[in-house]
C-alpha cells in the first residue's frame, strides 16, 4: 500500500505568492508574469477575502479588464498542512488552480502550495516515480493549424476542456504550441490606443510579434480575436522522440521544469503529449478511490428507475464537489408530499455536507418535479461555493 505524506512538506511562503488589494483591477492583478493555472490572493490590509485566477475570470467569466478584484473572487477549499497530498491534488484538478493557499485553524492562510513542487518531488522520489509512471498515459496530441484565428483556437480549448493546443504547419510538422495563457490578451476588454509592442515573441510578414490590443494592416483595425494564432503562440516546444518511455520522460519534464512533453516522429510531426496535468491525475490515483460518501433517505416509496436516477445525480455531484471543499459525506432527503388520493404532488429535497471546514453548506428546495427540485438544490450549492 502506498503511503503518501501530507501536504506539510510541500508548504511554501506566503510571500511567494503574488498578493493584492480588492481595489486592483483585474488587469493589474493579473498581468504577464500570473499564468493560467495561478492564484492571486487578495487582502484586505490583513485580512484574507479570496483569490483571483486567469481561468476563472478571463476565460471562463471573461469579466472586463477593469473589474475589481473584489467583485472576481473565488474562495479556495480550506487545506490545513495536515491535509493529505492527494485531496490537495484533486482540488487543484477540479479548479484547474494549481497554486492553492494553505490553512491555519483560524482559516488564515499561512502559506502555499504548488502543482509543480508536489509533483516533482513525488516523481523525483524513488518509492513513488514508478507507480506515478504506471498510472500515466499518453494523450492524443490536439492540434491547430498556424495561421487559425484566436477565436478558433479558443473555441477548440473550450470545447475540448483542455489548457494547451500544438500548432502545426501545413505539412503537419510542429511549429508551436499555444496556451490558454498565450492569449490572455486576447479576452481583456480592448483598447483603442493599443498597437503592437516590442519584445515580441517572433516575426511574422517582417513585423515584430507582440501581444497586440488591436492589429493595424494597411490601417484597418482587426479584433484581437480575430488575429491569427502566430501573434500569441510560443516557437518554443518542448519534445521528446516518439516512443519514448513514460517514466524517463517524466524525470526528463521534472529536471528541465517544463509544463508538457510533445512526442514527435523523424518527420517531426506530433504522435503523443504529456502535461502536468496528467503527472496529477496519476498522483490523484496513488491511494485509490476518491470518491465521495452519500447518504440518501426517502421518505415514502418512490420507483426504483427514478431512485436509481437521483441517487447517481447526486453521487456525480458529490464527486464533483469533493475536489473542491473537502467534507465527509453528504446527507441527503427527499420528503415526498402526496394528495390525499396518494399521489405524489411535491418533492421536498434537503441537501448537507456534513464536516466542512469552517462552513455551513446546504440547501432546502421543493417542485412537482423531482429532477428539478434537485437541480434547483446543486445550484444553491454551487452558489455557496463560489
Amino acid at each position: 500500500m502506498i503511503t503518501l505524506p501530507t501536504i506539510e512538506s510541500f508548504v511554501q511562503s506566503l510571500a511567494s505568492a503574488k498578493r493584492v488589494t480588492p481595489d486592483t483591477s483585474l488587469s493589474a492583478a493579473l498581468g504577464p508574469d500570473v499564468t493560467t493555472h495561478d492564484a492571486v490572493l487578495v487582502f484586505d490590509e490583513s485580512d484574507f477575502l479570496g483569490i483571483v485566477t486567469p481561468y476563472q475570470t478571463l476565460y471562463k467569466n471573461r469579466y472586463p479588464k477593469d473589474t475589481k478584484t473584489r467583485d472576481a473572487l473565488l474562495k479556495p477549499p480550506i487545506l490545513t498542512k495536515d491535509t493529505p497530498v492527494t485531496t490537495a491534488v484533486t482540488h487543484m484538478l477540479a479548479l484547474r488552480l494549481y497554486i492553492l493557499p494553505v490553512f491555519d485553524a483560524r482559516n488564515s492562510p499561512v502559506g502555499i502550495i504548488s502543482a509543480r513542487s508536489i509533483a516533482r518531488s513525488l516523481v523525483m522520489n524513488k518509492e513513488f516515480s514508478h507507480e506515478i509512471a504506471t498510472r500515466t498515459k499518453y494523450n492524443e496530441p490536439i492540434t491547430i493549424r498556424k495561421g487559425s484565428k484566436v477565436k478558433e483556437a479558443h473555441e477548440m480549448l473550450r470545447k475540448k476542456n483542455i489548457s494547451r493546443l500544438i500548432v502545426v504547419d501545413s505539412a503537419g510538422k510542429v511549429a508551436g504550441i499555444i496556451t490558454r495563457s498565450d492569449m490572455a490578451d486576447a479576452f481583456l476588454t480592448p483598447s483603442d490606443k493599443q498597437r503592437f509592442r516590442s519584445g515580441g515573441r517572433g516575426q511574422l510578414g517582417g513585423a515584430s510579434i507582440g501581444r497586440a490590443s488591436h492589429l493595424m494592416f494597411d490601417g484597418e483595425r482587426i479584433k484581437r480575436t480575430d488575429a491569427p494564432i502566430d501573434l500569441y503562440m510560443s516557437e518554443k516546444v518542448f519534445s521528446l522522440p516518439h516512443g519514448t518511455p513514460i517514466h524517463e520522460s517524466l524525470l526528463t519534464m521534472m529536471r528541465e521544469e517544463y509544463s508538457s512533453i510533445v512526442f514527435l516522429d523523424r518527420e517531426s510531426k506530433p504522435r503523443g503529449f504529456l502535461s502536468l496535468r496528467d503527472v496529477l491525475y496519476a498522483i490523484e490515483k496513488l491511494e485509490g478511490n476518491n470518491e465521495a460518501r452519500i447518504v440518501l433517505s426517502v421518505s415514502g416509496s418512490m420507483s426504483k428507475p427514478l431512485l436509481v436516477e437521483l441517487e447517481e445525480r447526486l453521487q456525480t455531484f458529490g464527486n464533483k464537489c469533493i475536489r473542491r471543499v473537502p467534507f465527509s459525506h453528504m446527507n441527503a432527503r427527499v420528503d415526498i408530499k402526496r394528495s390525499t388520493k396518494g399521489k405524489a404532488e411535491r418533492y421536498a429535497i434537503s441537501i448537507h455536507f456534513a464536516d466542512v471546514p469552517g462552513r455551513d453548506l446546504r440547501a432546502d428546495t421543493e417542485h412537482g418535479n423531482p429532477r428539478t427540485a434537485l437541480t434547483e438544490a446543486f445550484a444553491k450549492i454551487e452558489s455557496q461555493l463560489r
